[in-house]
C-alpha cells in the first residue's frame, strides 16, 4: 500500500525538470527521482551480472514500486544504487529516516521515452492504477530550441550560481530546423502520455513557462494530481 501520493512524470529534455526536482525535494516528506531511466539501466546491468550467480533480485518494476513506496523516507540517501534499489528498510534505518517524516508524495521522472521505458511505465500503471501521470513540457518552442543549441555550442547544462551571458550566432535555417525537431519531440511526449492513460486523462500538465512564474503552484499541481 502507498498511503501517500505516487506519480510519474514523462518529459523531454531542457524543460527545467532538474530545477523542479530540486525544488520539489526541498519539501519535507516529498521525493522526486530525476530521470529514473538511468536507474533502469543500472538495474538492468546489475540483474544481468548477478543472475549468473543465481542470486534472486526483484524485477525492475518491483524495484520502482519499492522506491515509490519508500522514496519519501530515503530522500537523504546519497548513494544512487541504494535509491535505485528502492531504499530498503535496512538502509532507511541506517540513515535514521524510517517513520520520522510523514510521507506526502513520491515520484519518478522519465526523460527518455523509448519502447522499453514506455513498457515499464505501463506495467507500473497496471500494478498500481492510482499512480498519477504528469506531463512536463514547454510551450515556447523557439526558446526550447535555443536551450538545446546553447548546450551544443558549449554552454553548461543545469547551470547553477552566477551565470554569465552566452552569445550565439545562428543561421535562421538551423534555428527553424531545431524548432521543428523540438515540436515533433514534444508531440511525441504528449502522444505517449495519451496512449498510456488510454480513456483516462493526464493528471496534470506541468508547463515550464508557468513554473517560472509560480514554482509553488507547479509543485502544488503535482501534489494534487
Amino acid at each position: 500500500m502507498m498511503p501517500h501520493a505516487a506519480f510519474i512524470i514523462t518529459k523531454g529534455y531542457h524543460v527545467g525538470s532538474k530545477w523542479f526536482a530540486e525544488e520539489f525535494n526541498r519539501n519535507s516528506g516529498c521525493s522526486l527521482f530525476f530521470e529514473y531511466e538511468h536507474c533502469l539501466r543500472h538495474l538492468g546491468k546489475q540483474l544481468g551480472m548477478i543472475s549468473e550467480g543465481r542470486v534472486m533480485l526483484p524485477s525492475p518494476e518491483n524495484s520502482t514500486l519499492q522506491f515509490l513506496r519508500h522514496g519519501c523516507n530515503c530522500n537523504t540517501v546519497t548513494q544512487k544504487m541504494h535509491r535505485c534499489n528502492g531504499c530498503s528498510s535496512t538502509q532507511l534505518a541506517l540513515n535514521g529516516r524510517e517513520n520520522q517524516v510523514a510521507c506526502h508524495a513520491a515520484g519518478i521522472s522519465f526523460g527518455a521515452l523509448g519502447d522499453v521505458y514506455i513498457r515499464h511505465i505501463r506495467v507500473l500503471m497496471q500494478l498500481y492504477p492510482k499512480v498519477a501521470l504528469v506531463v512536463h513540457v514547454r510551450s515556447n518552442h523557439v526558446k526550447h530550441a535555443l536551450s538545446h543549441l546553447r548546450i551544443s555550442c558549449g554552454d553548461n547544462n543545469h547551470a547553477t550560481g552566477v551565470h554569465h551571458g552566452f552569445r550565439m550566432i545562428l543561421q535562421p535555417a538551423l534555428l527553424l530546423a531545431k524548432v521543428r525537431t523540438i515540436a515533433r519531440g514534444q508531440s511525441h511526449v504528449v502522444a505517449a502520455a495519451a496512449d498510456l492513460v488510454g480513456e483516462h486523462n493526464v493528471a496534470y500538465f506541468l508547463l515550464y513557462e508557468k513554473m517560472q512564474q509560480d514554482m509553488a503552484g507547479g509543485k502544488n499541481g503535482v501534489l494534487c494530481a
